[in-house]
């Protein structure tokens, strides 16, 4: 579990709860300074150990994940907030695959895994809506929707080659340059 600066966690619970903007300083997975924001706090998910917060950021204009270990000095101010009734979750985060923020279309992930791995991939749930089947030639056959593609490119590395993904084409272009990132970088 990543570490929360003492108070962050109960103020963004608290805000979120109440519907209370926050006043806060973030920094970014790339920045080494903090800036100002105002924040309105629609829900928090833990994901993979570390606890994330979604919501209306007022820098940004838009729907934004921030990371609470990289929250600071974070306070509740008076203004209230509504979420918009068109606001959905699912919309923004996909929670099998991970908190990442990517707000936009979900498409249509297609893998085919090795025979070696087809026990192991057979016997599991990876995405809720999946289509797992086993090919004639004992590949496996995995499909889910998904909008968090970095993500999904990240798990299917975690196969060390036993996974090919076969659509959509941007998800299988990530694959390819992850591998010759890891190359390059060797």
């Amino acid at each position: 579990m990543t570490k929360i600066q003492e108070g962050v966690f109960e103020n963004v619970l608290k805000a979120t709860k109440m519907h209370c903007t926050l006043q806060m300083e973030y920094k970014t997975a790339q920045n080494t300074e903090y800036e100002q924001r105002i924040f309105d706090p629609y829900h928090m998910v833990c994901q993979k150990g570390s606890w994330y917060v979604l919501g209306f950021s007022h820098h940004a204009n838009a729907i934004c994940l921030y990371a609470m270990p990289r929250i600071r000095n974070c306070k509740i101010t008076n203004d209230k907030f509504k979420i918009p009734k068109d606001f959905k979750l699912s919309d923004h985060i996909d929670v099998q695959m991970g908190a990442w923020g990517n707000s936009g279309e979900k498409v249509r992930v297609e893998i085919e895994f090795v025979k070696w791995l087809k026990t192991y991939v057979m016997e599991r749930t990876w995405h809720k809506g999946q289509v797992l089947k086993e090919n004639a030639d004992g590949t496996v056959y995995l499909s889910f929707e998904t909008n968090q593609l970095s993500q999904t490119a990240s798990w299917v590395m975690s196969f060390s080659g036993g996974a090919k993904v076969l659509n959509p084409p941007e998800l299988k272009e990530m694959v390819i340059q992850a591998a010759k990132d890891i190359l390059s970088n060797q």
